[in-house]
């Protein structure tokens, strides 16, 4: 055991007597306090309007979720992506259509529990194009809250999204042309599209949501 009353200098141990460490002890206690610096590092968050943002900017809510800025002028409001998958290794669902599939359901159970609460009427209903990958076929459009990428909206804004490694393959929302078993997909590791089964393929579901540009957002602000 390390005796009572010792100093350590540079390694060194000094064994101090009773008075010695009582007079050290009384010199510290008179030393003033200064606070540490702050770590150029360490950052801080601040809130700022969406509209402040530049697409390509990552930005969290309240719950620290996190998503990318894509588009500010998507109809009346910003178009964002959800930084991190909702769910990963996921089937789409039993056929290509988002409307009743897995994955829209997991989508409507994510606003209605965490986001709703959160952005109240911030969050904007959007139409979601579900014509096939041939520009043929498919389905007629949803108006809805939430939703995930469609192939042509991926292709838009694959160059803000390639600053961001998101980990894993996911959904788009483009069914297959006369094909009502297969989904297009987005390969994370080039970023380029492909399609899967709906019904046996295991990709991440990467929610898509239109946001108010006045809607105050959490910002690093390494300034601080």
């Amino acid at each position: 055991m390390v005796p009572e009353n010792c100093l350590f200098v540079n390694g060194c141990k000094h064994d101090l007597s009773a008075a010695e460490a009582e007079a050290l002890l009384a010199h510290l206690r008179h030393l003033p306090v200064r606070p540490l610096p702050a770590r150029p590092d360490c950052a801080t968050n601040k809130k700022v309007p969406l509209r402040n943002l530049n697409p390509g900017d990552v930005f969290a809510i309240e719950n620290g979720d996190k998503f990318i800025v894509l588009n500010h002028h998507y109809g009346a409001g910003t178009m964002v992506l959800k930084l991190t998958s909702l769910r990963d290794k996921t089937r789409f669902g039993d056929n290509n259509h988002l409307i009743g599939s897995v994955v829209g359901t997991f989508l409507q159970e994510y606003k209605n529990n965490i986001l709703a609460p959160i952005l109240g009427d911030n969050l904007l209903d959007h139409t979601v194009d579900l014509v096939g990958d041939t520009g043929h076929g498919g389905y007629a459009p949803v108006f809805c809250g939430i939703s995930i990428l469609t192939k042509d909206q991926f292709w838009e804004y694959r160059e803000v999204i390639r600053g961001h490694r998101l980990g894993s393959d996911w959904w788009l929302a483009t069914p297959c042309s006369g094909r009502q078993d297969f989904v297009e997909t987005v390969l994370d590791d080039s970023l380029k599209t492909s399609f899967a089964n709906a019904s046996i393929g295991e990709l991440s579901i990467r929610p898509v949501i239109v946001l108010k540009p006045s809607f105050e957002v959490l910002v690093e602000d390494p300034a601080r």
